[in-house]
């Protein structure tokens, strides 16, 4: 049985801005709360796009926690929209790491990464393979960074 929207916003307001101590609900951060299934989508605009890190990042990983613990739901999405660090970045992807191309001697490159890329599991992105140049992923890269088998899915 799917969960209701109910359950998915009961379990978010226990999710608290680490500064404001209050429920991220009650400050109007949640967004769209999308529920397919057994599958829970947030979305989460903070009150500025310069919100700390470190504290953006906790909100979103309690949000989705807090949605993973509500009975039937197997899967939680969290975007963070129009923040810096606004990209979901699923577990066992490595970034930045140094390039595979055996020419590659360790000098300093770079990866930039821009906004809203959805960057799912087991994939590797790493730096540019020359010195000072740059793999760069633009904005909204989405579909460029999903495996074969989600993009047939998407369409």
């Amino acid at each position: 049985m799917s969960p209701s929207r109910e359950e998915v916003l009961a379990a978010l307001r226990g999710v608290l801005d680490p500064e404001l101590d209050e429920s991220i609900v009650d400050l109007g951060f949640l967004g769209r709360v999308e529920i397919q299934g057994d599958e829970v989508g947030l979305e989460l605009r903070l009150p500025t796009n310069w919100c700390a890190p470190n504290f953006s990042w906790l909100m979103a990983q309690d949000a989705r926690q807090a949605a993973l613990g509500v009975p039937g739901v197997r899967q939680a999405t969290v975007h963070l929209l129009d923040h810096h660090a606004g990209n979901e970045i699923s577990a066992g992807t490595v970034l930045g790491t140094d390039p595979l191309d055996k020419n590659f001697t360790g000098e300093r490159s770079y990866l930039r990464i821009g906004r809203g890329n959805i960057i799912r599991e087991h994939y590797t992105i790493s730096r540019g393979t020359k010195p000072e140049s740059a793999t760069e992923i633009g904005d909204d890269e989405f579909e460029r960074l999903m495996p074969p088998a989600e993009k047939a899915a998407s369409g």
